[in-house]
């Protein structure tokens, strides 16, 4: 719901004024701590609404919640030229960073099940890790805080997965000159 919003909002003209003075870098990671505050909260209450099924049916049904969403942009398309396409996922070639949105939600789902104590079999390595340690009292059982955790965790994922990209990008960019043409010329 909130990309169709801001996609929306984007191409007004007085949205895209205010987008122009900010640089492209600060929006993105703007960008991914929102989406890391969505997606880490749709981590948070897939054990509410599906209610049983394990820790991994959660986990499973985590990745699909939250990777669900860019399989149909990047399918469609939605913020190019909207014309069906492969999603970045099942082209050659995709690497970690192209499977973050699965894997991450798993691995979050799971922690989340750590930290609330939701599941009994994995209750007794949740008492050897934090039995004695600052957390013992805090996380364990708490809903609340284990969310913010989650979310906190999918926020820097997401953002270093921008950093990571930009980073690459830079790092494989042939450098450009502006000539008195005002066109761009291969250093």
């Amino acid at each position: 719901m909130i990309y169709p919003l801001a996609h929306f909002l984007s191409r007004l003209p007085p949205f895209q004024l205010l987008l122009s003075f900010i640089p492209a870098v600060i929006l993105d990671l703007a960008g991914a701590y929102v989406d890391g505050f969505t997606r880490g909260n749709t981590v948070s209450l897939v054990p509410v609404i599906a209610g049983g099924g394990g820790a991994w049916g959660r986990a499973i049904l985590s990745a699909i919640c939250i990777s669900g969403g860019g399989f149909i942009v990047q399918s469609l398309n939605l913020n190019g030229d909207w014309k069906l396409s492969t999603p970045a996922i099942l082209r050659d070639g995709a690497g970690i960073l192209d499977w973050m949105d699965i894997w991450s939600a798993f691995a979050l789902s799971v922690l989340h099940t750590i930290l609330t104590s939701t599941e009994t079999i994995l209750t007794p390595m949740i008492d050897s890790w934090i039995r004695g340690s600052a957390y013992s009292t805090n996380l364990k059982g708490n809903g609340t805080e284990a969310r913010a955790v989650v979310i906190l965790l999918m926020g820097s994922l997401l953002a270093a997965r921008v950093i990571t990209k930009l980073f690459l990008q830079a790092r494989s960019s042939v450098p450009l000159r502006t000539s008195m043409s005002g066109r761009a010329e291969e250093a």
